[in-house]
């Protein structure tokens, strides 16, 4: 059995649903991360995007690595002193920071949140989804209207160093072929806060953690 990326999420809405290639697992996301957003970024900036030195002007409090390489839409608000290293995309209605920290690759989709002090590295979290504060994001997918609970940490590296994998519902191991994988979450799910997680954890839509 694949773990496919529709038993989780809503695809079809879904505006970077081109990160999965077709028969790809839900993982696989997270390997075309980096090209992905390379492709996009290398399309000219203009609606619904806006990046360089518009977003300089627009957000003077907020410290860009490399502007040129966020693309973030008219109605997102990035507020002050979130800092930005690398590629990023963020989505109309999105709210990003005070204090947040983004980094190594990420997309914060439509009406997304992440709050105070929250880092999201290498991660998608999918439209609505919400990390309110004090919460590290790593490696992970974050599903439609997921609720990750405050100060939560998504172990994503295993103790020996080998590739992730990840245990199916047969007690199978599926091996991911990444060093480095956190959860995913599927659409639905709310957790609470200071939940321990392992690396390669998965939840399918509407799981409930408290």
């Amino acid at each position: 059995m694949t773990l496919k990326p529709e038993f989780f999420f809503n695809l079809a809405a879904f505006e970077h649903r081109a990160l999965y290639g077709k028969g790809e697992p839900v993982w696989a996301a997270l390997a075309n991360l980096s090209s992905y957003l390379g492709s996009m970024l290398a399309q000219p900036g203009g609606p619904p995007y806006r990046s360089g030195s518009d977003l300089r002007i627009r957000f003077p409090l907020v410290q860009f690595e490399r502007s040129d390489r966020v693309f973030v839409a008219p109605t997102a608000v990035i507020k002050p002193y979130t800092v930005i290293e690398g590629d990023a995309i963020i989505d109309a209605g999105a709210s990003v920071g005070p204090h947040a920290f983004l980094r190594g690759g990420v997309i914060v989709g439509r009406g997304a949140k992440v709050g105070h002090c929250s880092e999201i590295k290498h991660s998608v979290l999918f439209p609505f989804a919400k990390a309110p504060h004090r919460n590290s994001i790593l490696d992970s997918l974050i599903g439609w209207n997921v609720n990750v609970g405050g100060h939560l940490v998504t172990p994503n590296l295993r103790a020996d160093g080998r590739t992730v994998p990840v245990r199916m519902s047969d007690g199978r191991r599926a091996d991911t072929g990444l060093k480095k994988l956190g959860i995913i979450a599927g659409d639905g799910s709310f957790f609470g806060c200071a939940i321990h997680f392992n690396p390669g954890d998965y939840f399918l839509p509407n799981t409930r953690l408290v």
